[in-house]
């Protein structure tokens, strides 16, 4: 009986991690969009990065006043265009981005 419902737990958590997966993100263009979204949703922000900070656990930055979390990026993005797919997270009642993939664009 422990087994059948490991193997139930198991395949729960692994359809959650697809749907998550293979879930398109929502295209942002601005703070105020940000407002109507839930904690954890996967979104889509591209823009230059207006505002880069650093510390020891990755890097800080702005694209169009969104506020960008990326832990363990080390590569500076100032100046540049970038493609940020990441999750709504929310900060001390303020809401960011906790960055999955950032790309550079051409």
């Amino acid at each position: 009986m422990r087994e059948l419902a490991f193997i139930a737990a198991m395949l729960g958590i692994f359809i959650l991690a697809g749907i998550f997966y293979f879930s398109k993100p929502i295209v942002v263009n601005g703070p105020d969009e940000l407002e109507g979204l839930n904690d954890n949703q996967k979104i889509f922000v591209e823009g230059v990065v207006d505002e880069e900070k650093f510390n020891e656990k990755g890097s800080a930055f702005y694209i169009k006043d969104i506020r960008i979390i990326c832990r363990g990026c080390r590569e500076s993005y100032l100046d540049l265009t970038v493609t940020v797919e990441g999750v709504v997270e929310k900060y001390e009642d303020v809401l960011e981005v906790d960055a999955l993939i950032v790309k550079k664009s051409v």
